[in-house]
């Protein structure tokens, strides 16, 4: 172990500097709870929550001062929130109000430290500059409050920004393992279905609002984790479909940043996070129409050879209907949110990203099995040609613009950049200058999000395997 990583360790970890120093738990969370849900309902337990002055980590990683604190959670908010909008501004904010770092309950220290991690650059000097020292205290912390017992919404969302992190680092198998404990994480809580037993069901409707977001955000980048592979197993289902998803935002600042609703303060109306649940149910089913091998339903059931050869037409027909149904399906969700978008004049390139890469994923599967589109129709095969003019056209603004903001940049818009270097062209002549634009681009964003660069080199482990 390198002298530097000892000294990591030794600043949070309580076993190497003193073993009368061990954090010890404080909540006596009740076995009951998972052990017989009637009980549980029926004698009413309490749950406890986290208690200030139980700080799972040291508190000095918050920092010391609130215009310190208020330098990153702003940070924040302009920055990952705006593309996935999840907690309540004003309700976060009122909760720091007047207290001091040993003040704050654990865990709302704790996703106060992890929105600091979110919104911290890398070193420049290193090659490893995300695994640093607060990415380890935040992954300790988490760990901490989940041996004390501790579950609350709060530290689900320090988890997610853990996983957001991780993702935009390719910090891996660190991000995939960290969204897998999200997912049971917030089962345990009761999130994910209509008959589930909630832990604290929402006091009001903001806090019904924001689990809605949190879940939704959290299937979201269990989903993305699959992009790569979609034959791997997802770790959740899709929420239950409970009608619209109404957004109301407690701050003047976010309502117009994450909702269609007018600037009246008081008037709420379906936006973003909407947008992102509709995007990601459709995700969803791409990911499992790309993964499905209709070859394996013949099985053992196969007859003779002619019987095998018209089952599996009768498949392949079935398979080439549905692509080109979601791809019809995936194009008029993105000219309704244009639309409405254009209509409110709210922003949601980001957010967009989201069905573009579901669009693009779905037409390289259709490309690949079938080698064409015959049975896409013109307004899907369009929507494939414009989202791709998209992507070009929104990297060369990148580049164009060397003082705009990477801060709210989403992951789905380095993977559509990746999708579309792969799957090149239509026309032959723009193919090497275009890619040339696309690479740059990734360069320019892995400044901020390292990810960018692991595409980079696997667009550069592509063209060895293409060569002659």
């Amino acid at each position: 172990m390198r002298q530097s990583d000892t000294k990591v360790l030794t600043v949070f970890n309580p076993i190497l500097r003193n073993a009368n120093e061990l954090w010890a738990p404080r909540v006596e969370f009740p076995s009951v709870y998972f052990v017989d849900r009637y009980v549980f309902q029926q004698h009413r337990i309490h749950v406890p929550t986290a208690c200030p002055g139980t700080s799972a980590f040291p508190t000095g990683f918050i920092g010391a001062t609130q215009a310190e604190q208020d330098s990153y959670v702003s940070a924040f908010f302009n920055g990952v929130h705006k593309w996935l909008p999840v907690l309540d501004e004003e309700r976060f904010r009122a909760r720091l109000l007047g207290k001091t770092p040993a003040e704050l309950p654990a865990d709302v220290a704790l996703l106060l430290l992890c929105m600091r991690l979110i919104t911290s650059a890398p070193s420049e000097s290193s090659r490893n500059g995300t695994r640093t020292e607060l990415h380890l205290v935040a992954k300790q912390g988490f760990l901490n409050l989940e041996m004390a017992g501790v579950l609350s919404v709060e530290c689900l969302e320090a988890g997610l920004l853990i996983s957001l992190y991780e993702i935009n680092h390719a910090i891996y198998p660190s991000a995939f393992l960290s969204v897998g404990a999200c997912t049971r994480y917030g089962q345990a809580m009761g999130f994910g279905g209509p008959n589930t037993l909630k832990l604290r069901p929402p006091y009001n409707r903001s806090e019904l609002e924001e689990s809605r977001r949190l879940w939704w955000a959290v299937v979201l980048l269990d989903r993305y984790l699959n992009l790569g592979s979609p034959s791997r197993l997802v770790s959740v289902y899709d929420p239950p479909d409970d009608g619209s998803m109404v957004i109301y935002d407690d701050s003047q600042e976010t309502a117009s940043a994450n909702s269609f609703g007018s600037s009246k303060l008081g008037r709420r109306d379906q936006g973003c996070p909407a947008l992102i649940a509709q995007a990601t149910r459709l995700l969803g089913k791409v990911l499992w129409h790309t993964s499905h091998n209709y070859g394996s339903e013949m099985g053992s059931e196969m007859g003779s050879e002619a019987q095998c050869l018209e089952l599996g037409s009768s498949l392949r027909e079935r398979q080439e209907k549905e692509s080109s149904q979601l791809g019809r399906t995936i194009a008029s969700l993105i000219d309704a949110a244009v639309t409405e978008a254009r209509k409110w004049a709210v922003p949601i390139e980001e957010q967009l990203m989201i069905c573009y890469s579901s669009l693009l994923v779905l037409y390289n599967d259709s490309k690949a099995c079938k080698g064409d589109h015959m049975r896409w129709d013109e307004q899907t095969l369009a929507a494939v040609e414009t989202t791709r003019a998209t992507v070009i056209e929104r990297c060369r603004d990148l580049l164009s613009d060397s003082l705009s903001s990477l801060e709210s940049i989403s992951p789905f818009f380095l993977h559509c950049i990746y999708m579309v270097a792969i799957l090149g062209q239509s026309e032959p002549h723009s193919v090497a200058g275009t890619r040339n634009v696309l690479v740059k681009a990734l360069r320019r964003l892995e400044r901020r999000w390292q990810a960018a660069g692991v595409y980079i080199e696997i667009l550069e482990a592509r063209e060895i395997l293409q060569s002659p």
